[in-house]
């Protein structure tokens, strides 16, 4: 189980006016996220979370499994695995 770091002041994620501290945010918005925004963050040619991750959390590796993410269901399970496991 990995301990929940935040992003330093400024450098939250901001997802549809809502500002993600941490990846235990992330994981709960993910939920509510409509498949519009979350393509607009992730794609073939992007990951967004992931680059946020490893920039503003400082971690690359959580960063590098992120990136291999191509739908919700991956990225839950990667961030889940982080969290809990």
């Amino acid at each position: 189980m990995t301990e929940v770091v935040d992003a330093p002041q400024h450098q939250e994620f901001l997802l549809e006016k809502r500002k993600i501290h941490n990846i235990k945010e992330l994981y709960d918005a993910l939920d509510s996220m409509t498949d519009k925004v979350f393509a607009h963050f992730v794609s073939k040619d992007h990951n967004h979370f992931a680059s946020w991750i490893e920039h503003s959390l400082n971690s690359k590796f959580l960063a590098a499994r992120v990136r291999r993410c191509k739908n919700r269901a991956e990225l839950k399970k990667a961030l889940f695995m982080e969290l809990f496991m």
